[in-house]
């Protein structure tokens, strides 16, 4: 990490420590060190830290970080806020390397950064003025944090009212699948990236556009070709839609026509006997119970086996759309809550960006 002149003219050092240190799986890190996660998401995720409190002011870690000993003009904390700038640590994952889910960022990169260095009272001064603005931001966070427990809260205590009140024990148990239709979703080729298959007319979801969805998915992040479409299969607008694999038991209503793969299961009522809202509301019900279903393996995968002899308590349609009727008009108010500590949590990370960039180019 090279040192750039201040405003004040004085110039100071941080450097990457050079590690014979680092050795027979280990890493050694002193008193005041600057730790810095290399290995992603670890990295993105703001996994940084100033080695403090050590006994005989000598740490061991993991050698997934890289160490970083500011010289005796350099306040760590001045280096460990500067390196946690999102702007800075999106420009570090451009040069990950390595396999995929064990990328890791090269020393080079720390190395080859410049960073500002005014005198140490300034540092000091400036890294004073930005932990009250930071703190601030945290307050903020954290409030449209409590927030959005309290609508999930509240959604799960409307929930519990109905499928667990007096009236519903008087419901009819019905196995799944002879009340609704389930169908896996369908994406043969390997790899599933292969770009011959995208970029057509036919919306493809996966199981973030379901997780990310509210009742219903409106968003598409990718589509299908006509050769997409003859390995995959059109799932009509109204089709309740599962995941079943990694992510378990989310579910959303389709808002268009759509292409999805194995990780996701179709659910259409059968005529006469189900509503997909009432089946939704039922689903968010029963998620924690979903998931116990799903085998405790690398990565859980609910079967079609499983569920389809599942038992729901399932009244007659004029009773489901009452039940529908009344959950709507109760979730509007926690979904507008729920927005609401969304954009707040969005414009805290925003202003914690804009703050911690303002610090560094002279604004405090």
């Amino acid at each position: 990490m090279a040192a750039v002149d201040g405003e004040n003219g004085t110039i100071a050092d941080a450097q990457l420590r050079p590690y014979a240190e680092v050795r027979k799986g280990y890493t050694r890190f002193a008193e005041g060190d600057v730790l810095f996660a290399k290995i992603s998401p670890c990295m993105q995720n703001g996994k940084h830290a100033i080695a403090r409190g050590l006994t005989d002011r000598i740490g061991f870690g993991t050698t997934e970080f890289h160490v970083i000993r500011p010289g005796a003009d350099v306040l760590p904390e001045w280096v460990h806020l500067y390196i946690r700038q999102p702007s800075l640590l999106r420009s570090a994952k451009s040069l990950f390397y390595g396999s995929v889910g064990q990328q890791r960022l090269p020393a080079s990169f720390l190395e080859q950064l410049r960073i500002p260095l005014p005198r140490l009272s300034e540092q000091k001064r400036i890294a004073a003025a930005l932990r009250e603005q930071l703190d601030a931001v945290a307050r903020l966070r954290a409030a449209a944090s409590n927030q959005a427990r309290l609508a999930k809260a509240t959604d799960r205590a409307h929930l519990r009212a109905v499928w667990e009140g007096q009236l519903s024990r008087s419901w009819p148990l019905r196995r799944l699948e002879e009340v609704a239709l389930l169908e896996r979703g369908k994406f043969t080729p390997r790899p599933r990236n292969d770009p011959r298959y995208y970029g057509g007319m036919y919306p493809w979801i996966q199981t973030g556009d379901v997780e990310a969805a509210g009742k219903h998915v409106t968003k598409y992040g990718r589509t299908l070709n006509g050769q997409g479409l003859a390995v995959s299969k059109l799932f009509p607008s109204g089709t309740l839609v599962m995941t079943i694999a990694a992510s378990v038991g989310a579910v959303a209503i389709l808002g268009f026509d759509s292409c999805m793969p194995d990780s996701l299961i179709g659910i259409a009522p059968r005529e006469g006997l189900a509503d997909s809202e009432f089946l939704y509301y039922t689903f968010l019900h029963i998620r924690s119970q979903l998931e116990s279903l799903a085998p405790k393996t690398a990565q859980a995968n609910l079967k079609l086996a499983t569920l389809n002899p599942l038992q729901v308590r399932i009244p007659c349609l004029e009773e489901q759309r009452r039940v529908v009727k009344q959950l709507n008009e109760r979730f509007v108010w926690t979904r507008r809550l729920s927005g609401a500590a969304e954009e707040q949590v969005a414009h805290a990370a925003a202003l914690r960006a804009a703050v911690l960039c303002r610090a560094f180019t002279g604004g405090l």
